[in-house]
């Protein structure tokens, strides 16, 4: 392949430099390779998606584009290349890093692509980790990664309306004064010749920076007075969920992975050799999925089940228009039958 795609994906809420940091580190083991590579290009805040297929973007996502010299310039394949950098990359903590290589014609499913179906989501969330755990135990799978994003963190803010009340205040004034502050809030415009600009209303980085300092937060009441934030309500942790996928309106993970050389053999090795594991797990019970859940398989493998069933109707098609056409050219039901026989 003349380009390939180291893909990086860190945690929800990890911030813009933090992603940057680890990108920065990457490019940083690039070096040895310098020679090799023709330009090493880096996108930090969106990503995600691969060759020919839609990203996604956020603080925590960041994509590396390596474009290797043309072909008749190389030293050794670029596939030899992708090979020695894709142990290198595998202790970097703190993200899920993917390196692919371009693939060439239209776009098709992941080698290995396994949906784990049900309703609960916690559940969900620990099954496929035991998918997870199951597929990594398959020699010459790389790449393999879970579209479950884990519980953004989140601080949340309860008011009490009587506290509020007692303090000449009332939670409508409290959400707007948390957001002017945090978020920002638009109070005006501003116009430059045929150009507007928007005049907002926040905090300075250096007073929001630190959850200290959004405790430290004083409400304005009635009286024009500073309350403390804490008096009118509490502050609680908790997580939230990423993105959930549904297939046929059922809740769905999907653990996806890639095959060591990337070929058509390979591919087609690993693909039978997870299969072969995921059923041996779900027969030996070590992955239970009572209580309405399942296991699928997609990606390639169902992409070539859809094949094969349109394969099988058309033969079957094409085998009866040729039975009714050698009895309407020999006028008799035995000939035809006699000579389908034969061949």
């Amino acid at each position: 392949p003349d380009n390939a795609l180291i893909n990086i994906r860190c945690p929800q809420g990890t911030s813009l430099y933090r992603a940057d940091a680890i990108a920065r580190e990457i490019e940083r083991r690039l070096e040895p390779f310098a020679d090799e590579l023709k330009y090493v290009s880096t996108n930090v805040g969106s990503g995600g998606g691969g060759f020919m297929q839609p990203g996604s973007s956020g603080s925590h996502i960041a994509n590396i584009t390596i474009t290797f010299h043309d072909y008749e310039d190389r030293v050794r394949p670029s596939m030899a290349v992708i090979q020695d950098i894709r142990p290198l990359l595998a202790d970097i903590p703190g993200a899920e890093i993917k390196l692919e290589e371009e693939q060439g014609g239209p776009p098709t499913g992941e080698p290995v692509e396994i949906r784990v179906i049900g309703e609960d989501f916690d559940r969900l969330e620990e099954l496929s980790e035991q998918v997870k755990a199951i597929v990594a135990e398959v020699p010459n799978v790389v790449n393999l990664r879970s579209d479950f994003e884990g519980a953004r963190p989140e601080l949340t803010f309860t008011p009490d309306r009587r506290r509020a009340m007692l303090t000449g205040t009332n939670t409508r004034a409290v959400g707007l004064f948390l957001q002017t502050a945090i978020l920002g809030r638009k109070v005006g415009t501003y116009r430059q010749h045929n150009e507007e600009f928007d005049i907002t209303l926040r905090l300075p980085f250096t007073d929001r920076d630190q959850l200290e300092d959004i405790f430290r937060l004083r409400v304005p009441n009635i009286a024009g007075q500073g309350v403390p934030i804490n008096t009118v309500g509490e502050f609680s942790y908790t997580g939230g969920k990423g993105a959930i996928s549904r297939v046929d309106t059922k809740r769905v993970i999907t653990i996806t992975g890639g095959a060591a050389g990337g070929t058509g053999t390979a591919e087609s090795r690993v693909r039978n050799a997870v299969k072969a594991r995921i059923d041996k797990a779900i027969a030996e019970g070590e992955l239970d999925l009572s209580g309405g859940y399942s296991v699928q398989h997609a990606g390639q493998a169902e992409e070539e089940e859809e094949n094969m069933r349109f394969l099988s109707k058309a033969f079957v098609v094409a085998l009866l228009l040729i039975i009714i056409i050698l009895v309407m050219q020999f006028n008799t039901f035995t000939a035809p039958l006699i000579i389908m026989t034969t061949v």
